[in-house]
């Protein structure tokens, strides 16, 4: 298991809830795509592993079934990280009352690279500010408990499209 630095871990347990994180993954075409989450959207569990959430029939999704990986960076002005991640499995999250349905995902951390500079340091990060605080933070604490509770389903890896959610 991979230890993941105490910036991110924080960050995944909801201490920084205006810093944002960019998940990378691979287009079919070979072309990056960046989803920017919260941290209400990713949580670490008991066995290290992150767990997150993305809208359900996003490219992000997609992407990431289709490749079984992908990349989260977190910068802050402690420092910059690169974790790449393996897809595990799936979590059914129940539909949301209001916004897009959302797509859980169990990934395996895999390589952890400090991309911080000796000769300078960040002094801004990617920030956002909730519209309204009061019912972001409350969606945010139940997706995180979401997250927590239901269990992992494995992948069907039979093959390029035999998963059900690149069907859809």
């Amino acid at each position: 298991m991979i230890a993941l630095p105490l910036m991110v871990r924080d960050w995944c347990h909801g201490l920084d809830s205006t810093l944002a994180a960019e998940l990378l993954t691979c287009r079919a075409d070979g072309w990056p795509h960046l989803a920017h989450l919260s941290c209400g959207e990713v949580v670490i569990d008991t066995m290290g592993q992150l767990r997150l959430a993305l809208w359900a029939g996003s490219r992000g999704t997609h992407n990431l079934v289709a490749t079984g990986q992908a990349c989260l960076i977190l910068a802050s002005p402690e420092g910059v990280f690169e974790i790449r991640l393996a897809l595990v499995g799936t979590l059914a999250l129940p539909s949301q009352a209001s916004g897009p349905d959302l797509q859980g995902f169990c990934l395996e951390p895999i390589a952890v690279c400090d991309k911080s500079a000796p000769y300078a340091s960040i002094t801004s990060a990617l920030r956002f500010a909730l519209h309204d605080p009061q019912t972001g933070q409350a969606r945010w604490a139940q997706l995180r408990q979401q997250l927590f509770e239901v269990q992992v389903e494995a992948l069907n890896r039979d093959g390029p499209g035999q998963s059900p959610l690149l069907r859809g």
